[in-house]
């Protein structure tokens, strides 16, 4: 890697909520953050605040590196075009977050076949593709991490969003068949399932203020959860992990009033 091996870091949906939790803890972690998203100052998301900008401007504040990385990562071309970035401007990455999420509300009956794509793209295909075209980086190096974020939803029925609940499933499949694969290579590969609200702008657009007062996570908490499951050693490999599962190991800050 350039600049004497200085660790870097790839966030993806990192504009807002969980992902922006998730680059903010990594401040003074790693060397450089590469965020990469939809959202900028240029083309911001209409329905909700945040911008790769303004998470970058936060980690220079910081004093952690940050480059801006705008993709739709729907898209396998822009999928190609941040891993040739990655690979050429730093050799390639140490920590790999795929937390960008895409979840189409509809009923089966009446979602398109392209909203049913996409959903797929976003919530697995893009954490694969990253996945590979990365990897062999870290296993030439023998270390690096792959978190990956995925939901309840995997596993609980919440409603109409089938599509997103497939892609998570196959996600956190994808996770452990792979942690087998690479156990002993110094490569580890987790998965957190977002089981209780985390307290995002997109979780206030829905719902407003009816979250359950102390419940869940902010984007803060849950970046730091997310920054101890990356500084496990690779024998931590493998996991699906709950948000009760990261209280209990001390990594998940406990709902209030509970010891």
């Amino acid at each position: 890697m350039s600049e004497a091996c200085r660790p870097v870091t790839v966030v993806t949906g990192a504009a807002r909520g969980g992902g922006r939790g998730i680059a903010l803890s990594l401040a003074g972690r790693t060397g450089t953050v590469v965020l990469v998203g939809r959202s900028t100052r240029a083309h911001p998301n209409r329905l909700l605040p945040g911008t790769l900008e303004q998470t970058r401007d936060e980690l220079v504040a910081l004093g952690t590196d940050a480059v801006c990385f705008p993709a739709d990562l729907a898209r396998p071309d822009q999928r190609a075009a941040l891993c040739s970035f990655v690979t050429g401007e730093f050799g390639g990455c140490d920590v790999l977050v795929n937390n960008a999420a895409y979840n189409p509300i509809a009923r089966f009956t009446e979602l398109t076949a392209g909203r049913w794509a996409a959903a797929v793209e976003v919530n697995l295909n893009a954490a694969v593709d990253l996945t590979r075209a990365l990897l062999p980086g870290m296993l030439a190096r023998g270390a690096g991490r792959v978190v990956n974020i995925g939901s309840a939803a995997a596993t609980t029925e919440f409603g109409t969003q089938l599509a997103y609940a497939v892609a998570k499933a196959g996600l956190e499949r994808f996770t452990t068949g792979l942690a087998a694969e690479l156990a002993g290579t110094g490569v580890a590969v987790n998965c957190v399932r977002v089981d209780e609200a985390l307290r995002s702008e997109a979780l206030a657009a829905m719902i407003g203020d009816a979250a359950e007062p102390g419940s869940g996570a902010s984007p803060e908490e849950f970046g730091a959860a997310v920054r101890w499951i990356a500084d496990q050693p690779p024998s931590f490999t493998g996991q699906v992990l709950t948000f009760g599962h990261l209280r209990d190991l001390g990594a998940l800050a406990p709902h209030e009033g509970v010891a």
